[in-house]
């Protein structure tokens, strides 16, 4: 009796241990099975769910923003097409500007009347008349004008050795008058006078040198 007893006993004591686990892994399944079905239900609400209103703000506001970027882009083009119409109208309506030659010039006519036609300029302050036979034709001449134009030159060899020639004699002159002046002991104004000779000679050397 004793032995039957102890294996009801066992047999009771290990259906007890199959049913609580039977139990706990049928409720373990169960509570999966919720989590499961629970975050399949908040996602499809999720997705279901209307946009929030900081996005909608947020993307009115953005379409606002280039609908003005673009208002202004259109108002910079009109502005540019308006100012290059001016520009051009401006620029059609403009009258010509007529430079007046050098002879109808103010400078044209007190030359022309200093140095007239048919003479020529001696010793940098004289004229005398050009002798017709010394003009040389119209190739020659054209070709001097070249050279002229060319050296920016406008007196010839011959005038240029008469204006050296009178520029050192007016340095040795000068240089003279300095000397004359010192050995008399003149005093400050009467030296300062060596400043005229000495002007007048730089100035023929000058023009000789360059020929202007």
């Amino acid at each position: 009796h004793l032995r039957i007893g102890v294996g009801r006993s066992t047999t009771s004591a290990r259906q007890r241990v199959g049913r609580s686990m039977t139990g706990a892994l049928l409720c373990l399944a169960l509570c999966a099975a919720g989590y499961t079905s629970s975050a399949s239900v908040a996602s499809r609400v999720a997705a279901r769910a209307p946009p929030r209103r900081g996005a909608v703000a947020m993307s009115d506001t953005q379409a606002a923003a280039n609908a003005k970027a673009a208002a202004a882009s259109d108002t910079q083009a009109a502005a540019n097409a308006k100012a290059a119409a001016a520009m051009s109208n401006t620029q059609a309506a403009a009258p010509a500007v007529v430079v007046p030659a050098l002879e109808e010039s103010l400078p044209g006519q007190v030359i022309s009347a200093m140095f007239p036609a048919g003479k020529r300029v001696v010793n940098g302050v004289f004229t005398e008349d050009v002798d017709p036979s010394s003009v040389p034709d119209e190739v020659e001449r054209e070709r001097r004008r070249s050279l002229a134009a060319t050296a920016k030159q406008n007196i010839d060899a011959a005038e240029r050795e008469r204006r050296q020639l009178i520029g050192q004699a007016g340095a040795i002159c000068t240089v003279l008058y300095a000397g004359g002046l010192l050995a008399v002991g003149a005093g400050p104004a009467a030296r300062a006078t060596v400043f005229f000779p000495l002007a007048l000679s730089v100035g023929f050397l000058e023009s000789a040198s360059s020929g202007l």
